[in-house]
């Protein structure tokens, strides 16, 4: 009885493990796009966030830690086949974010746009670009 319950603790402890993913994600390229102003910027090479950082995916939903607050909100899995993973973000402003991720090149896209009353805002489009590991 002892051995049994060793033996179903490891594989509740593995089946576990094997379901919860964590990556590394590295910016090569951030751009930002406003409508009003119809400007667009990009920086090369900017990595924003530090080697703590990172995403985590379960079966049900992701988080991103954010390294201001430490926070970890979760999100929505919109999709995730043998080519890419697709993760909503919650935001709680008008726009939305939505992370894709594609396994076969450890790249990613990562797309948020918002939109504000303010004229001087309007629509906005942040891109950012890079890899995962």
């Amino acid at each position: 009885m002892k051995y049994l319950i060793f033996a179903l603790s490891i594989l509740f402890t593995i089946n576990a493990y094997s379901q919860s993913l964590s990556y590394q994600l590295s910016i090569d390229t951030a751009c930002s796009l406003k409508s009003i102003s119809r400007s667009a910027e990009c920086d090369d090479g900017v990595d924003l966030w530090t080697d703590n950082q990172g995403i985590f995916i379960d079966k049900d939903s992701w988080c991103y830690k954010d390294e201001v607050s430490g926070e970890c909100p979760r999100g929505r899995i919109l999709k995730d086949d043998e080519f890419i993973i697709v993760l909503e973000a919650n935001k709680s402003y008008s726009g939305s974010s939505i992370l894709h991720l594609y396994k076969k090149t450890n790249r990613f896209v990562w797309t948020e746009i918002t939109y504000s009353k303010n004229k001087e805002s309007g629509i906005s489009t942040f891109i950012k670009y890079g890899s995962y590991k």
